[in-house]
């Protein structure tokens, strides 16, 4: 009878431990149609590209990032961006940047069944179909960023001429990065 218990409890650990990580909670999906749904919403991170809600009927329905324009859980608003990688380059992924801005930024976070997070940071600038990492500015020089915002000369000149607050090191950490664009994204916005 211990045996059995032990081991009923181990597979219950197991099978508890085993599914990825996921993010659920109430929220609306607009779909690309302009219809909106709400609902429990629930993104499994082993799938990034895949959302489900509850409907009050009880109903559950599925959505890939062709079909979905935006939703959110709880807080969290989530798009679908565009993504540099081959195959398909929809994704869902989370902003973490301002509502309404120009330059927008994308926390992208995937799991696999190890229940590891690998995260990704997305920047999709004004008038552009696909959205770069921080690491497309880490090798490249962050100065390439003046030709997103050439419409705010005053803005891109500071990045061009690297002044003091418009540049960072390729070693910076990921949150300098962030606070960076974050910097640029509101002094872009308020530009005339």
């Amino acid at each position: 009878m211990k045996n059995t218990l032990m081991i009923l409890l181990l597979f219950t650990f197991i099978c508890i431990n085993a599914y990825p990580q996921s993010y659920a909670g109430n929220g609306k999906i607009i779909l690309n149609s302009g219809e909106e749904l709400v609902g429990k919403v629930a993104i499994e991170l082993y799938h990034p590209d895949e959302v489900a809600i509850g409907l009050s009927n009880r109903e559950i329905k599925n959505f890939n990032t062709r079909a979905v324009k935006e939703f959110y859980i709880e807080d969290k608003h989530y798009f679908t961006i565009k993504i540099p990688v081959i195959g398909n380059t929809n994704t869902f992924a989370y902003l973490i940047s301002k509502e309404g801005y120009k330059i927008r930024l994308f926390r992208y976070e995937q799991s696999d069944l190890s229940k590891s997070i690998s995260t990704e940071i997305y920047v999709l600038f004004e008038g552009e179909q696909k959205a770069y990492t921080l690491d497309d500015f880490r090798v490249h020089p962050f100065s390439k960023v003046s030709k997103f915002v050439q419409s705010c000369p005053e803005l891109a000149k500071k990045i061009a001429d690297k002044q003091e607050g418009y540049t960072l090191p390729n070693s910076a950490s990921t949150d300098e990065f962030i606070e960076l664009y974050k910097k640029v994204a509101e002094e872009y916005q308020n530009c005339n």
